[in-house]
């Protein structure tokens, strides 16, 4: 097997389970029951975290096939090789990243794996109230910090559209869509070297495939964000600042509160 074949066959194995576990993590992290303001706020939160970071992975998986695959004139060989299912993939990913501006392009960018050099005064003008809060806990891990998520969130979904509702659907649309083609894509891809590979009586050591046939449902499993907030109220320990052109006023939220971690049950487990 030549080289730039071998290192393909590593790397973008690599790549396909880190972006198939980002998205069995993102799948079961929407799989949360209203439990209270502060516990949705904490899983919302952490939902839209990780769809950032999935974004990301997409976007570093097309880094890949653009240097290890197209770069190396792998495509010249394995693209009429593929299926029709491979051959769509291909073909629709090839499309959104050829656009200039995607919204995952974006996303990484901005939010996945920098953080952005552009201001966000245009999101903080738009500011609500009611979520200019901070949930400070026992442990600096489960801190929330949501006026900050709710401004850094708003400042990027206006790039998308100027409906905050609708952006977040068309992000949210964008990236189960692209990343559920860039993963079946990987898998194709990988499975033409394999079967050469494993044709190859030449070939030191060997390599095991087993075919799982237990169905998993990720819809049912869910993430909890390990904190009781039910059992504890929120205790105002400090009422001051509004962010809006950078004052503060002393009567205005957001509220600052304390969050106990819950250290028996774990609540949504």
């Amino acid at each position: 097997m030549p080289d730039d074949e071998r290192n393909f066959l590593v790397t973008a194995s690599h790549a396909h389970t880190e972006l198939a576990a980002m998205i069995r993590v993102v799948q079961v992290a929407q799989n949360q029951t209203r439990q209270g303001e502060i516990y949705d706020a904490y899983v919302n939160t952490q939902y839209l975290i990780l769809l950032r970071l999935m974004a990301g992975k997409i976007y570093e998986s097309w880094n890949l096939l653009k240097y290890r695959y197209f770069g190396t004139q792998m495509s010249k060989n394995y693209d009429n090789a593929l299926d029709e299912e491979g051959k769509l993939n291909l073909d629709a990913v090839k499309k959104y990243f050829g656009r200039s501006g995607n919204i995952i392009e974006l996303i990484r960018n901005e939010a996945a794996f920098h953080y952005t050099s552009s201001s966000p005064t245009d999101a903080i003008a738009e500011y609500h109230e009611e979520y200019g809060r901070i949930y400070i806990a026992d442990d600096s891990y489960n801190d929330l910090f949501q006026i900050g998520e709710y401004i850094m969130d708003f400042h990027l979904l206006r790039k998308i559209d100027g409906d905050f509702q609708r952006a977040l659907a068309i992000l949210v649309d964008e990236v189960a869509e692209i990343g559920g083609r860039m993963t079946m894509l990987l898998r194709h891809l990988l499975t033409l070297p394999i079967a050469l590979a494993l044709r190859n009586p030449a070939l030191p050591g060997s390599v095991l495939i087993h075919k799982l046939g237990v169905q998993t449902n990720n819809r049912k499993a869910s993430i909890p964000c390990f904190l009781d907030t039910s059992r504890y109220p929120p205790r105002t320990i400090l009422r001051h600042t509004q962010v809006k052109q950078g004052y503060a006023h002393a009567d205005d939220p957001p509220v600052y509160a304390t969050v106990r971690k819950d250290r028996g049950k774990r609540r949504g487990s």
